[in-house]
Formats: structure tokens, sequence, C-alpha cells
């Protein structure tokens, strides 16, 4: 950590550990905790994901046309007559899913640090889930968009989440994974 959290660190070190289950999602958390290092770097990768989804939408924003009166039930000379409103298709159907891709799938892993709403899910539960879950954000939602943004935030997701395969490897958790554990009862496999 760096010098300005080290007062914080040595702080919250030194406060008696808490179990989950009494705290009820009021345990501390430590910015100086080697799991807690690796969620908030796996958070600023999806939040720029977000960034990047936002980006996206702004210069290649949807359109909203759809053709009525041009459309007849014939071919024309460029297209046939059921491609008459693939311009709504391609912004609205499910071939628009990959332009949309980084905004949800970045909003998603920003909220994994503290979920809120997603509490139901308690996704992630271990670094091994996390380590996959940042695999496929920097294949779907990063690498393709917004140019080398795309490409370093992929890899930094990437590095990421080799590191967390090597975390859930040593059994190191951040606090949310601990607090999940302890409410659940809940053995990771992984180890």
């Amino acid at each position: 950590c760096s010098s300005d959290l080290s007062v914080q660190c040595v702080s919250l070190s030194r406060q008696p550990q808490r179990t989950a289950r009494a705290a009820k999602g009021t345990m501390p958390s430590n910015p100086c905790k080697v799991g807690n290092l690796i969620s908030y770097v796996g958070t600023v990768t999806s939040v720029l994901t977000f960034i990047m989804g936002i980006i996206h939408i702004y210069v290649k924003p949807p359109g909203f046309k759809l053709h009525f009166k041009s459309c007849d039930f014939t071919d024309t000379q460029y297209t046939t007559w059921v491609d008459c409103n693939s311009e709504w298709q391609n912004n609205w159907g499910l071939t628009a899913v990959p332009g949309w891709s980084p905004l949800f799938v970045g909003a998603f892993g920003a909220m994994m640090l503290r979920p809120g709403i997603m509490q139901v899910f308690g996704f992630p539960r271990t670094f091994t889930q996390y380590g996959f879950w940042l695999i496929f954000q920097a294949f779907f939602a990063d690498f393709g968009y917004a140019g080398k943004i795309g490409v370093v935030t992929g890899w930094v997701a990437m590095i990421t989440a080799a590191v967390s395969f090597v975390a859930a490897a040593l059994g190191i958790k951040s606090t949310r994974m601990e607090e999940l554990e302890a409410e659940d009862n809940f053995v990771p496999k992984d180890r």
C-alpha cells in the first residue's frame, strides 16, 4: 500500500476480527489485504470496460429507423425484401449484442466488489471463479473495443486473472469472499 494508506492499514490490521455472521456485512475492508487488492484491480478493469462500452455506444449510436412504406414484398437490386429493416435488426436484434457487451459485462463486473442487489448470486465465491470471469471479460468485452484502450484493459484483466488463480491456489481471499464463506458455511472445492 502507499504511504497515504499506511496509517489506515496499520489501524485496520490491529482491529479484532469479527465473524461475518455477527457483523452481517459490516466487516472492515482492509485495503492492504492482498485479496482485496486483487479485487480492486479487477474492479478497475471492469469499470474501464464499462467506460469503453459507453464510448462504443457514443461513437456508434444505435439507430431507431424502421422502414415501412419503402418495404415491398419484392427484391430490389441491392437487397432482398426480408432485409428491408436490417438496420433495426443490427441495432436492436441479437446481432447487436456484441456492440453492447462491454457496457453490460463492465457493469456486472464492477458490481462484484460490493454487489448490493446481486448479493443473491454470491459470485464470485473464490478467486478461481473471479479469474474465469476476468478472462471472459477480456475476450468478449475488452480486446475488440476502443482500440488500444481495449487491448491494454484486456491484458490487465488477463494478468489479474492469472494472479487470481495463484491467489486461489494459495488460499488467499478477499473480505467479501470471507463474508460469503462465513455466512453460508461455504467450503471452496478449488483448494
